[in-house]
């Protein structure tokens, strides 16, 4: 007997059918209708797709010169001049109460270019919920907390949370959901959330998780953590202060501090595991900030019992 293989059929007009294997499922589409209008299924071997396929291409020529010459004369077209430096946009700019990502400001940055060119404008920006901007603005800001509801739009908190995690981000989080069955929490828990609070909630319960997150991780009222009686780390400014004497860590020697400090009593391998790097990696890290901060050399071990 010889090799089986699985096949797609294909059914044409009348009792025609094509076989393609599973592996060259790419090679088909979906067909998308017009309006009400259904699709005729064609003959096996007759000619009338392709005169359809050109009929098509030829019709989408025509559009494109139809756009190429609204374009032209477009350019031609005086816009209004807008002042962009004008008190008022700049007053409201400021007003808005906002953190723009990277993207924003480029964005901003181009539309008032526009406004400001005496061209007439011919953009799109598209900047509804579920593009990424809440994930973007956590790489970019320094948050104390995190509150997260689990339905987003095209990505779960759940999902989010977890990429935010991976990407070494340590930020304390709370969900806030309705979602409340003993999976979703174990789900929220496992993405590396802090505490999870189901709807409807009163506020001083929030207060007083807040609070156990930060009597957990140790950080006081000013975000700091206290390691022994005279040494502290600032979570925020990424500093440590020692008898008031300050040591400003690298980001990659503070991520470490934090892993420490955050995964007491955990094995060396369970410290790799979590960091995503190799032994010999960390242990290079360890050593540079033992020679760079000699006075506090120790508290990443001590950190650990």
């Amino acid at each position: 007997m010889g090799a089986k293989r699985d096949f797609v059929v294909i059914n044409y007009q009348g009792e025609d059918r094509l076989l393609i294997p599973v592996e060259n499922i790419d090679t088909i589409d979906r067909y998308v209708a017009d309006g009400e209008s259904y699709a005729i299924v064609d003959k096996l071997g007759r000619g009338s797709f392709a005169k359809l396929k050109e009929k098509v291409k030829d019709r989408l020529f025509e559009i494109a010169n139809d756009i190429i010459r609204l374009a032209a004369a477009r350019e031609l077209v005086n816009g209004i001049k807008i002042d962009i430096d004008d008190y008022l946009i700049k007053d409201f700019q400021s007003s808005a109460g906002f953190k723009y990502t990277k993207d924003q400001t480029r964005s901003i940055n181009e539309i008032l270019a526009d406004l400001s060119s005496g061209k007439v404008m011919d953009r799109l920006l598209s900047g509804d919920v579920g593009f990424g901007k809440t994930e973007e603005l956590i790489y970019e800001e320094s948050f104390d907390l995190l509150l997260f509801d689990v339905n987003i739009p095209n990505i779960t908190g759940f999902e989010l949370l977890k990429n935010i995690r991976q990407n070494n981000i340590n930020i304390p989080t709370i969900f806030i959901t309705s979602r409340h069955t003993a999976d979703d929490v174990k789900i929220g828990f496992n993405s590396g959330c802090d505490d999870y609070i189901k709807k409807p909630f009163e506020l001083s319960e929030l207060q007083l998780r807040i609070e156990n997150i930060k009597r957990l991780r140790q950080i006081d009222n000013h975000g700091q953590i206290k390691i022994d009686n005279d040494t502290f780390y600032n979570y925020e400014k990424k500093v440590i202060t020692r008898n008031h004497e300050e040591f400003n860590l690298s980001k990659i020697e503070a991520k470490i501090l934090e892993y420490f400090l955050k995964n007491k009593n955990k094995t060396m391998s369970e410290i790799f595991s979590i960091m995503g790097i190799g032994a010999v990696s960390l242990t290079l890290f360890l050593t540079q900030v033992a020679k760079k901060y000699i006075e506090i050399r120790y508290i990443p071990l001590v950190a650990l019992s």
